[in-house]
């Protein structure tokens, strides 16, 4: 037997039926997600390897564009610890490989103090130095700098009295 339904009810009925929210399938869009972050990791790794396997070749316009301040000198500046300094010779230690290198000092090697000339006398022993040398593979100095400055506050000078 079917049940008679009043308007009203019948109303109530509609109404709440159309309240009920409707499930929506999300699992196409979870599905292109995954594969996004999967092609995302592989193409990271991948990259990763080629890197670590080829090494870059620059042009000559791109590396004279980043060369920089100091790099048109690479190969002739090393930089170290005075480990002993006399009027014709310097030794440093490379602070990385516990390695000592002694250089030329002649009368025309400039030996710069925070921008001003000192003598050798001026150099003492635990000094970081940035020696340039006169070519690649030379072992006599151009130019020695004497505690260079990397930033901040740079201490005066010695005096040469």
């Amino acid at each position: 037997m079917e049940r008679q339904v009043s308007g009203e009810e019948y109303r109530q009925m509609s109404i709440s039926s159309r309240d009920i929210p409707k499930t929506k399938t999300i699992h196409i869009p979870i599905v292109w997600l995954v594969i996004v972050i999967v092609v995302g990791v592989a193409c990271f790794l991948i990259g990763e390897s080629y890197g670590k396997t080829h090494t870059p070749s620059l042009n000559t316009a791109t590396s004279r564009s980043l060369q920089g301040r100091y790099g048109s000198k690479r190969g002739l500046r090393v930089f170290g610890t005075v480990s002993s300094v006399s009027a014709t010779t310097i030794t440093i230690t490379n602070q990385r490989t516990g390695t000592n290198s002694t250089y030329n000092i002649s009368s025309a090697t400039k030996i710069r103090y925070n921008g001003q000339s000192v003598s050798y006398n001026d150099i003492q022993v635990g000094d970081l130095v940035i020696i340039t040398k006169s070519s690649p593979g030379s072992m006599d100095a151009s130019t020695i700098n004497v505690n260079p400055r990397f930033g901040g506050v740079q201490p005066p000078a010695p005096s040469t009295n």
